[in-house]
């Protein structure tokens, strides 16, 4: 940082009363001193007020963010400009509103930033209080001002805009209790460069990461020494070993399936059991109608007794052809009304197994007609269930048997379960529209947590890397394939 320069105070200008000299030249010569010593003052002065501008500017470029600049800033014009209080404002965009960045005093911000949006709204530069020939609308548009130099209990303000390339107001620059006499001036003359000055430092001075960074390497002496020993210690933490990990989706299905149909056609009369229900082997689930199977099993054993006297008759009259024509008659009878007497002992349905039946309501649908082969219930045991992992195809070479998995499930996500990869299915399918190889994992699921097609997510813990394998290797790999390594 560029140590302040002292500056020389502005010398006095003294005015010399009217003195009737009896010697005309004498006064004329007077009054050429005078003009010069004038001219002489304010020379030095412009002179004072440049060479305080270049070191301004000067320590700006040393400043590596918009907050730090400011702050250089707004001392440094209090210093060169005599004042009480100097005050920056911001805006980022011409849409925003103006905040208070940097300020020599603590004073009430909202009356800071309601000057500083009047200011913005004037344009230019702008002095309170008004000079005499200013109209009521010119003050009237100054009162936000006025009220900022009340509370601040100041005399005077002196106010700039500062411009962007587009000539909007991008900050504005206020100062309260100057007591040099070419504030206003040096304030109008300014106004441009160090806008052009403090947007540039906006521009370059990066992110919240990169700010923070530049901040802990200027305040503390060792700032630069920490980065370096992070970045070392960063490096090795790469190197060390850590198990690789997948994260999958998962769904649940049973270990075993059966299905339970209907044997023959015939209506269903009573349904027993819905989705949901846990069954034990042999438990009745459905019943079908047997008036039907009454009807035609009766109409049957008439047309086979009407066929057996029909056999006696030409037995009698030794017809042997038709003895044995209604022979074969009374035989398919026979058989057709034993195939009836066995499905009438057989219009329970039940369960085959233990388990719970997965699908199949039909407590709404007793009475419909049924079709030989239609399937009515799934039933599933669930003592035991099988995890189907979706191994993304990318990371299907990282999969073995034998791997370790931890898994949950989206209806209890609190819940954690283990196991071990049993097979990995060698064929992709599509799932959710991803092309995923199945890994099967059986579980035992004693408690009942788990139910068929439940979703959730598994980790795959697999072989053990480096830290920067883990993290980096497909980018790796990507970059590799595009380079042609």
């Amino acid at each position: 940082m560029i140590e302040p320069h002292v500056y020389p105070a502005m010398p006095p200008i003294t005015v010399l009363p009217p003195v009737m000299d009896p010697n005309p030249a004498a006064t004329d010569s007077r009054e050429s001193d005078s003009a010069a010593t004038d001219s002489a003052a304010t020379a030095e002065s412009e002179n004072a007020l440049l060479a305080a501008a270049i070191e301004l500017q000067s320590q700006l470029d040393q400043a590596d963010t918009l907050s730090a600049a400011s702050h250089s800033l707004v001392h440094r014009l209090a210093e060169i400009l005599d004042a009480s209080e100097v005050t920056v404002c911001w805006r980022e965009t011409p849409q925003s509103g103006m905040r208070c960045i940097a300020t020599t005093r603590e004073s009430t911000e909202p009356t800071q930033i309601a000057a500083a949006e009047e200011l913005a709204l004037h344009g230019g530069t702008a002095h309170w209080p008004p000079s005499e020939s200013a109209g009521q609308a010119e003050r009237g548009g100054m009162m936000a001002i006025a009220q900022y130099v009340r509370e601040a209990t100041a005399d005077s303000f002196v106010g700039s805009c500062l411009l962007n390339e587009d000539g909007e107001v991008c900050g504005v620059v206020m100062v309260l209790d100057s007591r040099g006499a070419s504030s206003h001036p040096f304030l109008e003359a300014l106004s441009s460069p160090l806008a052009s000055k403090l947007l540039s430092i906006r521009r370059h001075q990066g992110g919240r990461v990169q700010t923070a960074l530049r901040s802990l390497i200027q305040t503390s002496p060792s700032g630069t020494r920490i980065i370096i020993s992070a970045a070392i210690a960063l490096t090795l933490l790469m190197f060390a070993p850590a198990t690789y990990t997948i994260d999958t989706k998962l769904e649940l299905q049973p270990v075993q399936r059966r299905f339970v149909a209907a044997a023959f056609d015939g209506p269903l009369q009573k349904c027993l059991v819905r989705p949901g229900d846990v069954v034990i082997e042999g438990e009745l689930l459905a019943e079908l109608d047997p008036r039907e199977l009454q009807y035609e099993l009766a109409g049957i054993e008439s047309q086979l007794e009407q066929a057996m006297q029909t056999r006696k008759g030409h037995v009698a009259q030794h017809e042997f052809g038709s003895v044995r024509l209604a022979q074969l008659e009374s035989e398919r009878l026979s058989a057709r009304a034993e195939l009836l007497a066995h499905r009438r002992e057989h219009l329970e349905i039940r369960s085959p197994i233990d388990g719970m039946i997965v699908s199949g309501d039909w407590r709404s649908r007793e009475g419909t007609p049924l079709s030989r082969g239609e399937t009515l219930f799934e039933i599933a045991p669930l003592n035991e269930m099988v995890v189907e992992i979706w191994i993304p195809e990318s990371e299907v070479t990282h999969v073995r048997e034998g791997m370790p998995i931890r898994f949950y499930t989206n209806a209890a996500p609190e819940k954690t379960f283990t196991g071990r990869v049993s097979t990995v299915h060698p064929k992709a399918e599509l799932q959710d529209h991803d092309n995923v190889f199945i890994a099967e994992v059986r579980v035992a699921n004693n408690a009942g947590w788990l139910q068929p097609g439940m979703r959730g997510r598994a980790t795959i813990y697999g072989d053990t890397h480096a830290i920067g394998w883990n993290l980096f290797h497909r980018p790796w790999f990507a970059f590799r394939n595009w380079a042609g390594i």
